[in-house]
């Protein structure tokens, strides 16, 4: 069996593309149980190869990408931005501008093309394309499964459904595509969904019940394991996330006023990249907190910031269910703080195996991470059932449905 994963962003992994962690958890998988080859087709990025290799999944890189160098000129805000990339990398990025719609498909087009020609998608036995709708995963895939006659699945990676606030599927958002959106929903075999909001609307929008599947995200536990009992004594707080609106790191960050006028020696550390680097920047300058707040930037590693740290923040205003990070964090053995949004609390039980606060409110935030420091055996309650919680969402766990999966729809094709 050969899988060829179809992904927007590119490799090497930098922090908030768990969606890219998770494909290459799942093709361990598949090759150790299954001896099944895999090979994924992403954009390419300034100074990367064409082709590599991660363990035993192929890399292609098909299309261009600007110099990072560029990408963090302050001029370049969220709507030149588009322009810029549409202009620079003719492919589907930013479809979601409807005057771009049409560069955007004979750019991506193009890239379908260029991937066309890497001689192992010709041995390919399905097509599995990770991410949102109307994208550069949604075109590739759908020329691809098409051109070599190979069933295609499609992974929605997100929280949809009318009640979301930042992936909505309705018509009247400008970035909706009807044509190639519709196009690629019937080629589909199945549509995994990540959580059960998208799921059931995944369901009522295309009125086929069974072509539906719900598989949540997937990390590894042998990986990420709880730290040693040496760690237990640690101050840090960890964000980990891209600093988007979304993600909310400026909460995180305003909440530490308040911890650190209670203890001082308290230190938040903010792993991740994204459009919020300089407001985070300017708000910690704002708020006197040089010597307790630490932004570190894009990490292809992650591991060690979860080992050092003893409490992980999910502060996003949208949804936190099912975050990679933060299912990291909880087998990991932090203590896990998130914002009761989404369907968070269908995996944090407050009180149980972490706390939920409202969102954008510091003073909830701080009151928890002072509660969590201050309470040795709160603490340890919630890290302990946080471990069990993270290891019914190991790949262990989760790869045999899969394998399921690509067997069945292997047979009716």
């Amino acid at each position: 069996m050969r899988i060829c994963y179809v992904r927007e962003s590119f490799y090497p992994l930098v922090i908030g593309d768990g969606v890219g962690a998770s494909i290459r958890r799942l093709s361990g998988y598949l090759y150790r149980a299954e001896n099944a080859h895999s090979c994924l087709v992403t954009r390419n990025a300034f100074g990367l190869r064409k082709f590599d290799r991660h363990g035993p999944m192929a890399i292609y890189r098909v299309g261009s990408y600007p110099p990072r160098t560029l990408l963090s000129i302050p001029m370049l805000d969220k709507y030149s931005r588009k322009f810029f990339f549409s202009m620079y990398s003719k492919d589907a990025r930013f479809l979601c501008n409807r005057h771009m719609t049409i560069d955007g498909i004979l750019g991506t087009r193009k890239l379908a093309e260029e991937a066309a020609s890497f001689p192992m998608l010709k041995d390919v036995d399905i097509f599995h394309c990770h991410g949102i709708w109307t994208n550069f995963e949604t075109y590739v895939g759908l020329f691809l499964s098409r051109l070599f006659q190979r069933p295609m699945i499609f992974q929605l990676q997100g929280h949809f459904g009318s009640d979301s606030e930042c992936m909505n599927l309705d018509q009247t958002n400008p970035w909706y595509d009807p044509i190639v959106g519709n196009a690629a929903l019937s080629r589909s075999k199945v549509i995994i969904c990540g959580n059960k909001s998208t799921l059931e609307f995944m369901r009522k929008r295309i009125g086929n019940k069974e072509k539906c599947a719900f598989i949540p995200t997937c990390i590894d536990v042998s990986v990420f394991r709880p730290r040693n009992s040496s760690a237990e004594t640690s101050k840090n707080v960890l964000f980990l996330g891209r600093l988007t609106d979304f993600k909310d790191p400026i909460t995180a960050v305003r909440a530490l006023k308040l911890v650190t006028k209670a203890m001082p020696e308290v230190m938040l550390r903010i792993v991740g990249g994204g459009p919020l680097a300089r407001k985070v920047q300017f708000t910690v300058h704002e708020l006197g907190l040089e010597k307790n707040v630490a932004i570190l930037g894009e990490r292809t590693e992650t591991r060690n910031f979860y080992q050092d740290s003893a409490i992980f923040l999910a502060t996003s205003s949208v949804e936190n269910y099912l975050s990679n990070s933060l299912l990291e964090a909880m087998a990991s053995g932090l203590a896990v703080i998130a914002t009761d949004v989404g369907e968070t609390r269908n995996l944090i039980k407050s009180g149980e195996n972490g706390i939920l606060i409202p969102p954008k409110e510091p003073r909830a935030l701080a009151s928890a991470i002072l509660s969590l420091l201050s309470d040795q055996s709160l603490y340890n309650d919630l890290s302990q059932n946080a471990i069990k919680t993270a290891k019914q969402y190991d790949i262990t766990a989760l790869g045999p449905t899969y394998v399921r999966l690509y067997k069945e729809v292997l047979s009716e094709h």
